[in-house]
């Protein structure tokens, strides 16, 4: 009997593992490099979890983008577990941007520009179940300042308030548990406030005049351990990223992606991959893109040397 009770639990971690993998390959193919990324878990069942992506990407739509590996889930079964991600601003009855979207990525936004995505779920089979929500708080600062999740309160029929509603600081904590039980529809609605300040991604914006033309200035200091600094300037306001790649002409990561107003810059660079792992010792190239409202395009390469 411990035999066969030990095989069953082998096969439950193994469904588990190969189920996280098959769902983290199939979307970190095409989510990008700016991003939040939460894998949702109900916790009756190990079977049931995914991946709900969210994030910006220059060629994207508020509906469907079928290119960037965008989905529409089919409607909400009446029975049995589902869980979906609403895209921004969704209204009730609204299917025009694609309900259920497992993937939801939105233009880069405007400085300032606050979205509000939804998170939906049942479990009719268990009533019961909860749910648990895990995310990266690294991605979570890197891009933006405010990421929140936020769980309704709820009320008995006569408006008595039975669970008050909470708000869960995503950049301070890397998971959050929402019960289904006292939700009397069976059928919840999380909501992630992601708003973009001026300053997203460790971009700080250097006091004087506008400058006259686009430059990526030498880093200081160079060499460098274990951080150092680029200050780059924007003529005019334009979509600018700034990307760190290894002599293979891999792309290590990403400082800067959004699009921002005329104004001298600087950024750093820590030292550390997209992942927030160390990098080794050796010659990398900071690349420079910028495109204007026109249409123009700039681009400038510097080499920066870590040395440990």
């Amino acid at each position: 009997m411990k035999v066969v009770n030990s095989a069953k639990f082998i096969l439950l971690i193994l469904l588990l593992v190969v189920g996280f993998s098959r769902s983290w390959s199939q979307l970190n193919s095409h989510r990008p490099q700016n991003h939040l990324a939460i894998f949702a878990k109900d916790d009756a069942d190990p079977k049931d979890t995914v991946w709900l992506v969210i994030g910006e990407d220059s060629a994207a739509t508020k509906g469907i983008d079928a290119i960037l590996g965008e989905y529409e889930a089919p409607p909400m079964p009446p029975t049995g577990w589902d869980i979906r991600l609403l895209p921004p601003n969704f209204k009730s009855g609204d299917t025009s941007l694609g309900v259920g979207a497992y993937t939801d990525l939105i233009p880069y936004p405007a400085v300032g520009a606050k979205d509000t995505f939804l998170i939906q779920f049942q479990n009719t089979d268990f009533p019961n179940a909860t749910y648990t929500f895990y995310w990266n708080m690294a991605e979570v600062v890197q891009e933006a300042d405010s990421q929140n999740l936020k769980i309704p309160a709820y009320f008995d029929s006569d408006g008595n308030l039975i669970v008050p509603a909470r708000t869960i600081r995503m950049g301070q904590v890397d998971s959050a548990v929402v019960d289904q039980s006292p939700y009397v529809y069976n059928v919840t609605t999380v909501k992630i406030i992601k708003f973009n300040p001026n300053r997203i991604m460790g971009v700080q914006p250097v006091k004087g005049q506008i400058p006259t033309m686009f430059a990526l200035h030498h880093n200081y200091p160079n060499p460098f351990n274990p951080s150092t600094t680029l200050r780059f300037d924007l003529p005019r306001q334009a979509m600018t990223e700034i990307a760190v790649f290894n002599i293979l002409g891999q792309k290590v990561t990403t400082l800067v992606s959004q699009e921002l107003p005329a104004k001298s810059y600087t950024t750093e660079w820590n030292g550390t991959s997209a992942s927030g792992a160390p990098v080794g010792s050796g010659v990398y190239f900071v690349r420079m893109t910028a495109r204007g409202s026109d249409g123009q395009q700039f681009t400038a390469l510097q080499k920066v040397m870590l040395m440990k």
